[in-house]
């Protein structure tokens, strides 16, 4: 057995000599465009939104302030805002959970900054 089967039985063995890669600064772009993609995605809702409450429809006028009538609104066909909510909410996950892990690196980096010489 050579190559990475090795490499992991090794590693299996000797859990304290597993050495991975971190791809921080992958990482960090990649929460970058998480970031921008969200600010999208926060601008689109802000318009359906808009769109919704002047509508003169009373349904959608209520979405802004009744998750019921937002998730009932599927039932009317009417799902551009519900589907944009749950995009949202799908893109939440990923970007806090990339920001979750990569906390102490960007706290770190952030002391480095602004801790005074």
């Amino acid at each position: 057995m050579d190559g990475y089967a090795k490499l992991a039985r090794t590693m299996g063995r000797y859990p304290e000599l597993a050495i991975f890669r971190a791809f921080r600064t992958l990482n960090m772009q990649n929460l970058l465009y998480l970031q921008a993609e969200l600010m999208t995605l926060e601008q689109n809702l802000e318009v359906i939104a808009i769109l919704d409450n002047t509508s003169g429809n009373p349904g959608k006028e209520a979405y802004q302030n009744s998750w019921a009538a937002l998730s009932k609104s599927k039932n009317e066909g009417d799902t551009m805002q519900l589907d944009k909510v749950l995009t949202i909410r799908e893109k939440l996950k990923e970007y806090s959970m990339g920001a979750y892990l990569y906390r102490p690196t960007i706290l770190y980096a952030a002391m480095e900054v602004f801790t005074p010489v």
